[in-house]
């Protein structure tokens, strides 16, 4: 089941990263084998690092322009899957004011009757 967009930029795109990320694991596990093989790591580890270093890199690069900041929750991208935080999700970064600000008036803009 999908989840609805709450409005945070970086934990959506997390969570299709995430997804995709674990789709193409799968594959290579189909493809090469077993998990424990040394094949397997080595393809789990270069999947892994992409994913995680663009993604880092995506958020910078937003952080940089004001649309997204640091999540107060103090997790890492690469270990966000053991927080649970509303905000981000595991991304390690929430939208900025500026860029939450910007969606609520667009909202009001679409829906002026809300």
């Amino acid at each position: 089941m999908k989840k609805t967009f709450d409005g945070q930029i970086a934990k959506m795109m997390y969570l299709a990263q995430m997804s995709a990320m674990k789709e193409i694991l799968k594959l290579g596990e189909f493809k090469i084998g077993s998990r424990e093989s040394e094949e397997y790591k080595y393809f789990k580890k270069v999947v892994m690092d992409e994913f995680y270093n663009s993604m880092t890199e995506a958020f910078s690069t937003l952080q940089k322009e004001g649309l997204l900041e640091k999540c107060p929750c103090g997790t890492s991208i690469r270990l966000g899957f053991k927080k649970d935080c509303n905000d981000c999700n595991g991304a390690s970064y929430r939208n900025a004011d500026f860029l939450n600000d910007t969606l609520t008036e667009r909202k009001v803009q679409r829906n002026p009757e809300n």
